[in-house]
């Protein structure tokens, strides 16, 4: 409750900022241009980011870091209770006067870089406070803009494919449609993920900052949820439209392959990601889960002899390598346990990895 109030109140007050700058001064005064709401909107990003961190951490906003006998002072700093810099955010209020965003992020690269190779920083306030604080590589970077507008779905695409490369997480506040996982298909499909993605936003908050963020990708917790309070409104716009199918550890796997089978007869296909990743996401999988061939085999006693496709995503290149495909009795003839059929697709997957582009 404490989270769908924090994230309302921050609502309401990002639109009533909005409206503001659309609001004539006097009958007689026109303005060619919005008014600048950039210190308004970096207020209420860090109002809501307080409400939601344990108390003994701190937001900094704005603080001025001198390097090399240069100025700086990036957005918004989240620092934790022994004084070491988690995350670095820059914002924007709209993408219109960065459609092209290269220039911005390079200067946050940069920025992380410089402090980086710092270290120690001391961040100076107005009012006359300050503080010394560890930055590391491991200061998590986001681009955050309220809205894109004048900013195009092709250009925005653009943009957070350039950040991911860089290593910034570029999200767009209120415009869910065109902040999506990048599209590489051109086949219709639908994809497994498990149910909790599936579930409404409560579900998918808890397992995006708990499981996802802290578990799998080592993201210190209190971050993680930080993130997921901007993120999973977002993320569950996207899943909203992408129909997944939910896949579940217990009996209701039943519904998973009864809709999967349905799926399959209408000519679509299905991507699964079968990776085990109690221990992260490696660069070499340690192995596959056997849901993907359970549902091989039902297919199989309905006639069905799917088509299997070893795949892998280089993450740095980004670009997707399939092999080529293996219909499932011929699988069987190959590997004929579940366990073997497993382990022989995870070596073909973990094959791709090791091809240089």
């Amino acid at each position: 409750m404490k989270m769908k109030n924090s994230i309302n109140s921050f609502k309401q007050r990002i639109s009533y900022i909005f409206e503001q700058t659309k609001e004539q001064l006097k009958p007689n005064i026109f303005r060619g241009s919005s008014r600048s709401v950039s210190s308004d909107v970096e207020d209420n990003v860090a109002l809501l980011i307080s409400e939601m961190l344990p108390k003994n951490y701190k937001v900094f906003l704005s603080p001025s870091i001198r390097v090399n006998r240069k100025n700086n002072k990036p957005d918004l700093l989240i620092v934790d209770d022994e004084h070491n810099v988690l995350s670095m955010v820059e914002m924007k209020t709209n993408m219109g006067y960065c459609r092209d965003a290269e220039e911005v992020l390079n200067k946050q690269h940069n920025l992380h870089e410089t402090f980086c190779a710092e270290k120690k920083l001391i961040c100076k306030f107005s009012d006359g406070n300050k503080f010394q604080v560890a930055y590391t590589k491991n200061v998590k970077l986001f681009l955050i803009s309220m809205s894109s507008r004048n900013c195009s779905p092709e250009r925005h695409k653009a943009n957070k494919s350039y950040a991911q490369k860089i290593g910034i997480e570029h999200y767009i506040l209120f415009d869910g449609e065109y902040n999506s996982l990048e599209n590489y298909a051109d086949f219709p499909l639908r994809m497994w993920g498990t149910y909790e993605m599936n579930s409404g936003l409560r579900k998918m908050y808890r397992y995006q900052s708990r499981v996802y963020y802290h578990e799998k990708k080592g993201w210190n917790l209190h971050l993680a949820r930080l993130f997921c309070l901007l993120a999973s409104p977002l993320t569950n716009l996207f899943y909203k439209g992408l129909k997944l199918i939910s896949t579940y550890q217990d009996t209701r796997f039943r519904k998973t392959l009864k809709e999967s089978l349905e799926v399959l007869k209408n000519g679509e296909n299905i991507v699964i990601f079968p990776e085990i990743s109690d221990e992260g996401y490696l660069d070499e999988m340690k192995g596959f889960y056997a849901g993907f061939v359970i549902l091989a085999e039902r297919c199989y006693k309905n006639e069905i002899d799917v088509s299997i496709y070893p795949s892998y995503f280089k993450i740095k290149e980004k670009v997707y390598l399939f092999d080529k495909p293996i219909l499932y009795s011929d699988l069987k003839k190959i590997a004929p346990t579940r366990k073997d059929m497993t382990k022989y697709l995870t070596e073909k997957c973990n094959a791709l990895n090791n091809i240089e582009l």
